[in-house]
């Protein structure tokens, strides 16, 4: 982070311990530009290993490890670990998965990992196309 080229408000919130929030805010831009690295539903897998849910008991069509949208659990995950919560979306024309918790109206679930994926790198997991 160039420090040099920080707005004043911005400099006193990166200082007041506020640097996520700051990045939280630049994300979309940086996000933009970077490339979309494609996976197979097995190759993410193998790369992030995806924990069970309690609550699924194996009938969720991904092994036991979906999460359902009201998971306190994913919440309390995604708040000390951002970078380990993925989600299951409904686009128009596919089923994927993406990391981050992602508040839209089209999520079918998340997902909690054993390994982090990497701040702002933009993974696509297609399930299924329509």
């Amino acid at each position: 982070m160039n420090i040099s080229k920080l707005s004043k408000e911005e400099l006193e919130s990166v200082m007041r311990g506020n640097h996520d929030e700051y990045m939280a805010r630049r994300t979309p831009i940086v996000r933009a530009y970077s490339p979309i690295i494609n996976m197979t539903y097995e190759e993410w897998v193998d790369k992030f290993s995806p924990i069970e849910c309690d609550l699924s008991h194996g009938e969720d069509g991904f092994n036991g490890c979906l999460f359902p949208r009201t998971s306190v659990q994913v919440r309390e995950e995604h708040t000390y670990n951002p970078s380990k919560v993925w989600t299951l979306l409904r686009t128009y024309d596919k089923v994927i998965i993406v990391p981050g918790m992602r508040g839209v109206n089209h999520r079918l679930g998340f997902f909690i990992c054993d390994e982090p994926y990497v701040a702002f790198s933009r993974y696509e997991i297609v399930i299924s196309t329509h």
